[in-house]
Formats: C-alpha cells, structure tokens, sequence
C-alpha cells in the first residue's frame, strides 16, 4: 500500500515539474519527434508506431502529449490536425512549417530542413534562463510576503504593546512600519494567495495559452521577432526548390496561431494576387522591414534567396534571445531589491526600537 502511494505520488511530481528537471530538455525531447516523424514520413511507417515507442522511453509531462499526438493519429487524423491539437508536442514555428509542408506537398523538404535547423539551434537557453528567472520571482515574492505576514502579525504589535507597557514613545522608523502595517497588512495575505492561484493555473495548458495570447505579451519586441523568425523559415522551404511561395503564405495565413499574423498574411497574399509584389506586400503588413523586402526582390537565385531567408530568420532569433536572457536578468533584480528595501525597512525599524528601549531601562 505504501509503495503504491509514494509510486502515485511521484508519477505527480512527474507530471508536474518542468520537463528539463525530470529528463532530457524539452528541445532535445522535440528535436527526437521531429526524427522520428521525419523517418515515418520517408519510409511510409505508421508514425503511431514510431510515437508510440518514443513515449515510452519519454517521462513527464512530455509523454503525455506524445501519448495525446497518438490518439489524434489513430483518430484518423491528419498530422496537421494532430500537431494542432497537441500543443507543446513541437515548437509552434516547427508546427507551422510542417503544416505548410503538408498543404504544399513538400514535407519531405521540409523535414530535412527542419531537422538540420534543429541542430544548429541546440538549447533554447534563453527561455530556460526567463522560465528559471519567472520561478525565482515567484518563490522569492511569496517568501517576502511570508516574512511581512509573520512580522506584521507578531513582531511589530510585540513591541507597540511593549512601548505602551512602559509608556516609551516609539522611534518614527517604527512608527511608519506601524502605519504602513495599520493600512496594508491585510493586502499581503491575498497577494500571497494571488501568487499561489496564478502558480497552481500556471500548471494548466489552456491557461498558459490564454496568457500568451494578451495582447500585451503579444506585441513586446522579442515576441515579434520570433514570429517573423518562424515566418521566414517557413518561406524558405519553397525557396530552396524554385517554387512559388504563394501557396507557402495562404498555408500559414490558414495555420498561424495568431489571427492577426493570419490576416495580414492573407492580406499581402490577396495583395499580391493583383499584381503587386508579394515581398513588398509583407512589409506593407509589417511582416519583414522594408529594407528586407527590397534585398528580396533583387535576389533572383532561389537558393541564394533561401539562404538569405534563414540568416535573417537566425539574426532574428539571435536578437529574441539575447533581448530575453537581459529580461530575465532583470527579473531577477526585482525581487531582491524590492525584498532588500522592505527587510531593511524592518531591520532598521527593529533595532532602533531595540536601542531605544535599551536606553530606556538602562
């Protein structure tokens, strides 16, 4: 019995902690699915097999979604529909390319270049540093907050009743911790319990969903240059072979998670289908910078093109990462100062009472 309970309980733990403490990275863990689709797609093997036998040997939440991936399949679903409904199984620009690669009938190419792309990329550490940065913030601002409850509630009203025992008249550092105490000590309690709600949906994918899609994480810079990153990659692949990146760009405006990019997409394609040059369309919809768009046109070899595509796409997820990675350095600043001012308030307040009342009985 009791092995059955600590067996369930960390199969829990499993489910719940991140997929890098528990296993390989979750872009290692990714990169294997891509290979792993990509040789179910060359040798024509049910890929429900071949992800099937990649979720055993996986853990965590992770095997859990390839284990959701293999119900859509056996579905009857395509591997478009099932990548869509199994978020996190891939990355989203990976999800992309390869849903583009279906709608076009170049997925092999696809694969091949997705695969190769991967390997380049390695680790993602920029947004393992921001995620480890979001945690700290987190466990440090609850901490704060426990250590204010406790001060508020027993140490600060101690020493009031103390001075009025002896009739001493408090320092005015204790004084202003009083009042503040007075006036906002019942709002740390429901902050704490604001942090541990927001912590406990963090858990949930559907709300992980919903909170990257405000529109004010939406449109923060770094955010903006992996979407264009991951339009760019999809745009090569047409490139690389000659063809028309026409169809490319209806299937993403089809399959991009976003409805605004959606739209704009569309829009240049609609655009373009009246004449108009398609690269100069995404600019007029802020897709790529104009500059881009006028170095595009005047490339006329296609894999020179596709080339050009990718080293932009790089440069831009160079610049997302590396404005990520000063994000969350700067996420880790904000709690310690803000616990350093606070715990120093209460340092400063505490020993000056103490000194005071020292002097009082000497």
């Amino acid at each position: 019995m009791i092995s059955r309970l600590l067996q369930f309980v960390s199969r829990w733990f499993l489910l719940i902690l991140p997929s890098s403490l528990v296993g390989n990275s979750l872009r290692s863990r990714q990169t294997a699915l891509l290979r792993v689709l990509a040789m179910s797609h060359r040798e024509g093997i049910d890929p429900r097999i071949t992800v099937s036998n990649l979720a055993v040997e996986q853990s965590g939440k992770y095997a859990g979604r390839l284990r959701d991936l293999v119900s859509w399949i056996a579905a009857k679903s395509s591997l478009s529909t099932a990548l869509a409904n199994t978020p996190g199984a891939l990355d989203d620009d990976d999800t992309l390319a390869i849903q583009c690669g279906i709608e076009t009938e170049q997925l092999g190419d696809t694969f091949n270049y997705l695969i190769h792309d991967s390997r380049d990329r390695g680790e993602n550490n920029a947004i393992q540093a921001f995620h480890g940065s979001v945690f700290y913030l987190f466990t440090t601002f609850c901490f704060t907050m426990l250590v204010l409850t406790a001060s508020f509630t027993f140490i600060v009203p101690t020493f009031e009743q103390i001075f009025e025992e002896f009739d001493l008249e408090l320092p005015q550092s204790m004084l202003a911790l009083i009042s503040f105490s007075n006036r906002f000590a019942w709002l740390l309690p429901l902050l704490l319990l604001m942090v541990l709600a927001f912590t406990f949906l963090s858990f949930f994918r559907d709300f992980r969903a919903g909170i990257t899609r405000l529109p004010l994480l939406r449109d923060l810079p770094w955010v903006q240059h992996r979407r264009v990153a991951g339009l760019l990659r999809v745009l090569s692949v047409p490139c690389q072979n000659g063809s028309d990146v026409g169809p490319t760009i209806t299937a993403a405006a089809e399959f991009h998670k976003e409805a605004r990019c959606r739209t704009r997409l569309l829009n240049a394609k609609t655009s373009s289908a009246n004449g108009e040059d398609l690269w100069s369309q995404l600019a007029r919809q802020s897709l790529i910078q104009p500059n881009t768009a006028t170095q595009l046109q005047r490339i006329t070899d296609p894999r020179l093109k596709a080339w050009a595509l990718r080293a932009l796409a790089d440069q831009k997820r160079e610049k997302a990462s590396y404005q990520t990675e000063w994000l969350a350095r700067w996420l880790e600043l904000i709690p310690v100062l803000l616990m350093g001012l606070f715990i120093g308030w209460m340092v400063i307040a505490v020993m000056t009472t103490l000194t005071n009342l020292t002097h009082a009985l000497a």
